[in-house]
């Protein structure tokens, strides 16, 4: 899916895992705050509910744990994991 896709397809409606996957790294970013922005209406800095993990300091427990604990005081939670190669983000939306 392209970027324009994407961002037509938030519009109706947002998927529980997304792939990001490309050579452009503002389009990857671009993507996850787009998403990011149709999940909680706003980019929120130290957004407790927002987790980024990334592979080369990935802790597999922590990962699973972040995944299924609920979210705080919010409808969804977001999950990042960025693998820098090959230039990945795999994203996860839970209830």
């Amino acid at each position: 899916m392209k970027f324009a896709e994407l961002k037509k397809s938030l519009l109706s409606a947002v998927m529980p895992c997304y792939f990001v996957s490309g050579d452009d790294p503002f389009l990857r970013e671009n993507s996850c705050s787009l998403i990011e922005k149709q999940i909680f209406g706003q980019i929120i800095k130290n957004n407790l509910n927002k987790q980024v993990f990334t592979s080369d300091e990935l802790d597999p427990v922590k990962f699973i744990d972040t995944l299924n604990t609920m979210p705080f005081f919010a409808e969804k939670k977001l999950v990042i994991l960025k693998v820098y190669e090959p230039n990945e983000i795999l994203i996860f939306i839970l209830p």
